[in-house]
């Protein structure tokens, strides 16, 4: 009986053990994310840098295994990320206590950042509170679920403040040498890269356009012709056309009366061809072409 009694105690404690790490440490690629999991934060040997290791799992990025077979999903074990100290510290919160009184955002994590148990436990230990560690892309309590779903996790857009009639050269658009004429809403040159206000455009193109918003604001604008759609948001650094997500360098902005003004490259995947000159200080004007 005693025999049966410890059997039964060790295995609920096995049990319990295997529940607990699939709870805090099962970490898997989530299709369509990239999140990382902080593992390791030290202080750098000559005290002049705080070296922070990150897992990053990425469901975005591909991988060719041996036999060259493509297949999405890719871990990265000990990805580094350094903050940079202005002197040498002895010790670690030492140092973060200086970078918190002084330039919090600098420690700031990795966007979409999980902190390991392992990492939590030595703040706790250090009775170290982390106020500036935490932002609202990787807000305190992040856990995989949420990157999966999004909850949780509300980025700021891009915004600008409307779309007046901005300075430096006025941009024309011809779609089949015929001009598009704007009214109010014009094309922008923000950061030296041509924006356009999407909706007429879209409806030029054939394409019908609607913004669908969630209960936290974050939208996004759908156009379709066709089996054709294409997804742009300005909480997203990509853009989904037909279901395939293609990373975007130059990001869409909405205005403060919620016009979306995208990147002049996203005609690229609406229209048969996009032509036009870079945008140039010496410009007065600049135009662009575009073929249905």
């Amino acid at each position: 009986m005693k025999r049966l009694l410890l059997l039964l105690l060790l295995l609920m404690l096995v049990t319990t053990q295997f529940a607990f790490a699939d709870v805090t440490n099962d970490y898997q690629v989530i299709p369509g994310k990239v999140y990382r999991v902080l593992k390791v934060e030290i202080l750098s040997g000559d005290g002049m840098k705080i070296h922070r290791l990150y897992d990053e799992y990425s469901g975005i990025l591909g991988q060719v295994d041996y036999k060259g077979s493509m297949s999405y999903g890719r871990i990265t074990k000990g990805l580094q990320y350094d903050i940079e100290l202005p002197q040498s510290y002895n010790n670690l919160y030492a140092a973060k206590s200086w970078l918190q009184a002084n330039n919090p955002e600098r420690l700031q994590l990795l966007p979409y950042s999980i902190v390991s148990e392992e990492v939590q436990n030595e703040w706790s230990a250090a009775h170290y509170n982390p106020q500036g560690e935490y932002w609202e892309l990787s807000p305190k309590g992040l856990v995989s679920y949420d990157i999966q779903t999004d909850y949780a996790i509300i980025p700021k857009p891009y915004l600008v403040e409307g779309l007046q009639v901005p300075n430096g050269p006025t941009i024309a658009l011809y779609l089949d040498n015929t001009k598009i004429k704007f009214g109010a809403d014009v094309p922008y040159i923000i950061d030296n890269s041509i924006r356009i206000p999407i909706k007429l455009v879209a409806q030029r193109l054939g394409y019908t356009s609607q913004y669908i918003a969630d209960d936290r604001g974050i939208g996004h604008v759908i156009l379709a012709k066709g089996p054709r759609r294409i997804e742009v948001s300005p909480w997203k650094d990509y853009i989904s056309v037909s279901g395939v997500k293609v990373k975007f360098d130059t990001r869409a902005f909405l205005s403060i009366n919620e016009k979306i003004l995208v990147p002049l490259d996203l005609l690229h995947y609406m229209a048969t061809a996009v032509s036009y000159d870079e945008p140039d200080e010496d410009k007065q004007s600049i135009r662009v072409d575009i073929t249905k």
